[in-house]
């Protein structure tokens, strides 16, 4: 559908976590910033997903997955996510992806984008992104 048509999208500015050690010890905060929107796909069962961000950390690989409710919750990503491509961040420090998934795009909620390094839980979110619903 073209924009403005009605189909529900969902856009967010990716910031940063505070990083804690296992002390739960202040250990600093990644600078790391982007967006992460979520629209229609090819057709009304698929739902695309991006997120685009900078950061001084280069060379590293993030993980990625979109999850019902706000940032800071532990809710499952929608889908799995090995689903979501690893995001591998090049010398300049920016990264980005995109994934087509196999669900209606969402029309009502709460919805979030977490960037992970090192795993999966929540204790290795490193940026997050609220997602806001526009038509």
């Amino acid at each position: 559908m073209p924009a403005g048509s009605g189909a529900p999208s969902w856009t967010g500015n990716i910031t940063p976590t505070q990083e804690r050690t296992a002390q739960i010890k202040y250990a600093g905060t990644t600078r790391i910033y982007g967006q992460a929107s979520v629209e229609r796909g090819g057709d009304a069962g698929h739902t695309k997903v991006r997120v685009s961000f900078t950061t001084p950390v280069v060379n590293q690989t993030y993980q990625w997955g979109l999850h019902e409710g706000r940032c800071g919750t532990n809710a499952p990503a929608v889908v799995p996510i090995n689903v979501f491509p690893a995001i591998d961040v090049s010398g300049n420090g920016s990264g980005q992806a995109a994934v087509e998934i196999a669900i209606p795009t969402p029309e009502s909620g709460a919805y979030h984008v977490n960037l992970f390094v090192g795993g999966n839980g929540l204790e290795h979110v490193i940026a997050c992104s609220n997602l806001k619903l526009s038509r």
